[in-house]
């Protein structure tokens, strides 16, 4: 149950976790 997450903080913590994955999804 994660629907008080907002997408912003979702990405923030996949960017953290995975730098190089936010890289490639920035495309």
């Amino acid at each position: 149950k994660q629907e008080g997450i907002p997408p912003r903080m979702f990405k923030a913590v996949i960017a953290a976790n995975h730098p190089e994955f936010s890289s490639m999804r920035q495309q």
